[in-house]
């Protein structure tokens, strides 16, 4: 007759039941680990071939009992799945959730919102009726290549909800982010003017103000 181990093995604040015998109906060395009595892996070894060549049980018995200290040895030094098949059982639901309680989880870093900037070069005035604009768009601090930027020239500082008219420009940044619009001066005796700015790129837009003037 074969006799069986058992030993209790406390991990943390977790106590794990490994329990090891022969099942001679299926001619197996089998040691099995448990979690508040459910099963979470085990570790089987079939001796059928072995008895048919003449095994004797108590060549058996200290294969089990070697089985048995690997799978102690592999719980203490913390790689039990190494030598162990896991069970579906609910233990393995348990073990997971003790092993969390001890060691939470790291909470994952918020996502950062993409930055999109438009930044005002210069201007320079070619004729009466017309300003040439250039800008430089950046998207998450790297030049902004093929970004849709629309301009207009406005004599009323209130911003628009849509760029339209014949005072609207629109053009696309090159490969370095940057654009240059002609755009229509409107009549402004004052010699000031608002001029708005809509850029769009990979699905963020953005609406700046700039104060310029008209006269020189």
């Amino acid at each position: 007759m074969i006799f069986g181990f058992n030993t209790d093995i406390k991990v943390d604040d977790t106590v794990y039941h490994v329990q090891s015998e022969a099942r001679t109906a299926e001619k197996l060395l089998q040691t099995q680990v448990f979690v508040k009595g459910y099963c979470i892996g085990k570790r089987a070894i079939s001796y059928a071939d072995d008895e048919t060549n003449g095994q004797t049980e108590d060549a058996r018995h200290e294969l089990l009992r070697s089985q048995h200290r690997t799978v102690v040895q592999a719980l203490r030094e913390g790689h039990l799945d190494s030598v162990i098949q896991p069970s579906s059982s609910k233990a393995s639901a348990a073990s997971s959730s003790t092993a969390a309680a001890a060691t939470p989880a790291p909470e994952p870093e918020p996502s950062k919102a993409p930055t999109l900037e438009l930044k005002f070069l210069s201007s320079i005035r070619p004729t009466e009726e017309k300003l040439l604009v250039r800008f430089a768009v950046d998207f998450d601090e790297s030049a902004a290549e093929g970004a849709s930027v629309v301009a207009q020239i406005l004599a009323d500082p209130k911003v628009p909800e849509t760029f339209s008219g014949s005072s609207a420009a629109e053009g696309r940044t090159n490969r370095g982010g940057l654009v240059e619009l002609s755009l229509p001066l409107p009549p402004n005796p004052q010699g000031e003017a608002s001029l708005v700015v809509k850029v769009s790129h990979s699905g963020v837009s953005k609406i700046k103000k700039f104060r310029i003037k008209t006269q020189a």
